[in-house]
């Protein structure tokens, strides 16, 4: 949570009287040594904040959903490619991808992770502060769009590729 705030990504706020205010979500995650059955490491266990989309209303919170996935013959035809003219492949896993991204909806806002409020809570019982989303969020209905539309920008403009239209 702490490098989404640093990266920009959210913003504690205080809670918007007459917005909807998305619920969010914390999943932890550990990684384990095979061989002896314990924690990788002392940094084996990660927690990720995300945003539970299912709580958005279409028009209100999001407009486009889709992102498009590679068909099993295009995946076929690149590793046969890559074999054919003996061409190196690597494997980019590109770190909180989606957070690098601006969201496309202002006023956007998520609760705050349970049991770690900061500002306190109203009468009613919820957090008097939220988070307000400024860039996109793992779990938003629209984050997966909004990567794809901007990753496609850059790699058709910028680098001169052309899109398939047939299998974007």
């Amino acid at each position: 949570l702490q490098a989404k705030i640093a990266n920009g990504a959210l913003k504690l706020v205080d809670r918007p009287k007459n917005s909807p205010v998305i619920g969010s979500g914390i999943r932890c995650t550990y990684k384990y040594d095979p061989s002896t059955g314990g924690l990788l490491n002392e940094s084996g266990h990660r927690v990720r904040f995300f945003g539970k989309g299912f709580t958005q209303t279409h028009s209100v919170n999001f407009w486009r959903t889709y992102t498009a996935t590679p068909k099993m013959c295009g995946v076929r035809l690149f590793a046969g490619i890559c074999a054919n003219f003996d061409l190196d492949t690597e494997h980019v896993d590109i770190v909180k991808a989606f957070t690098n991204n601006d969201i496309d909806v202002k006023g956007m806002h998520v609760e705050q992770m349970e049991k770690f409020v900061e500002g306190g809570y109203q009468t009613d019982g919820k957090p008097k502060k939220v988070y307000e989303v400024v860039k996109a969020l793992e779990g938003l209905k629209q984050s997966g769009n909004i990567h794809q539309e901007n990753s496609t920008a850059c790699l058709v403009k910028k680098c001169g590729l052309k899109q398939n239209l047939t299998e974007p």
